[in-house]
């Protein structure tokens, strides 16, 4: 039996040579006439080609929206495509992203900045940066990320982050920014715990075949303990007073915050069998599997290497899957289960942090979070 044919093709294409024929030629092959509906249709459409592709006042608007700086755009952010395969991307000076608060840092301004390549062999480079001040804490932050695409169709990935940045313990899963802040200032209650994180981060992912991916990372981070630097807030309806910037656990002990290097290993291992997907501009994107996907997560601390203070050794399966019901809409499930192979030692960064979401009036529809469990 051949192998499933699991790509998903439009069922609208046009060969490039198509273009090219004489009408002689197609009034040779159709079998029916044209109707005087369908003749007027394509006249019209041909039309509309024409002055698209050669009136300046449509091109002229085009570059307006597109490829020249407006104003707008500059104060208030916005992507400019300057042809097929660039864009770039800026926060803009006084965008709404820019602006974020906590007890750490207090008011901090970002602005960042994206360009990306992408042409039609599916290859693609990226340059994100992000730059950030924070005024309580009268510290600058910054870090960039690269990434490079060398082969769409097994969507091989070379990546490189690096540079400095206030980061959550609960990085991977923890409270946003933005929920965070409105805690912070309308209810006096500051649930993020954060660090100072000097890094860089190599990265490779691919995949095997398809269904099969594999990512491999290593990082490197020297990681400083902070302390509170903003007391403001608007509304304390419930008489509260803001907590240390340190988990707030009975008998917590503080040294599993205290200042130390880490250099990490983080292999991944995903696969969802008869995994359907389309073929973009050279870019294979995954669409949908009737079966579940199964990844397996490996995490080394290593001791020693560049001054590394970690040392252990963590492993995890998850099992997930959504199941669409038609009219009724979608069920999920998700089991996870992980345990630590050595804990020699381990600081709270690297502890395993869930996704929780205790706020009332904000609530996850992931269903990775724990509703009612405390940060």
């Amino acid at each position: 039996i051949p192998p499933k044919d699991l790509e998903i093709k439009d069922f609208y294409t046009m060969d490039d040579s198509a273009k090219l024929k004489t009408v002689s030629y197609w009034d040779s092959i159709r079998p029916i006439p044209l109707t005087l509906g369908e003749k007027i249709s394509y006249e019209k459409k041909d039309s509309i080609d024409l002055i698209m592709e050669k009136t300046p006042h449509y091109l002229d608007s085009l570059k307006k929206g597109d490829f020249v700086f407006s104003r707008k755009k500059f104060l208030l952010g916005g992507t400019y495509t300057f042809n097929e395969d660039h864009s770039f991307y800026n926060s803009g000076l006084f965008g709404l992203r820019n602006y974020s608060y906590n007890t750490v840092d207090g008011f901090i301004y970002h602005a960042r900045f994206n360009y990306k390549y992408e042409n039609n062999q599916g290859k693609q480079f990226t340059i994100d940066h992000v730059a950030a001040y924070a005024f309580a804490r009268e510290r600058m932050t910054s870090y960039l990320e690269s990434k490079f695409r060398f082969n769409g169709f097994n969507r091989s990935t070379l990546i490189a982050e690096g540079g400095r940045k206030t980061a959550d313990f609960n990085e991977l899963s923890g409270i946003s920014d933005n929920l965070n802040l409105i805690t912070t200032l309308f209810l006096k209650e500051n649930h993020q715990k954060l660090f100072q994180k000097d890094y860089i981060v190599l990265g490779f992912e691919t995949d095997i075949v398809n269904g099969l991916q594999f990512n491999a990372k290593f990082e490197y981070a020297d990681r400083k303990s902070l302390d509170n630097h903003s007391s403001f807030y608007l509304l304390n309806p419930y008489s509260k007073e803001f907590t240390p910037n340190y988990p707030q656990v009975d008998n917590f002990n503080l040294d599993l915050t205290k200042n130390h290097q880490a250099s990490l290993v983080t292999l991944n291992l995903s696969y969802t069998p008869q995994y359907f997907y389309k073929i973009k501009r050279g870019y294979k994107e995954m669409q949908h599997s009737r079966y579940p996907t199964v990844r397996l997560n490996y995490k080394q601390g290593i001791n020693n290497l560049f001054g590394s203070d970690v040392k252990f050794n963590q492993a995890e399966a998850t099992i997930k899957q959504a199941i669409s019901t038609q009219r009724l809409g979608s069920i999920s499930y998700q089991f996870i289960g992980g345990t630590f192979l050595n804990t020699d030692q381990l600081y709270f960064a690297d502890y395993k942090h869930f996704a929780t979401n205790k706020p009332f009036f904000i609530s996850s529809s992931d269903n990775s979070s724990f509703r009612l469990l405390n940060y």
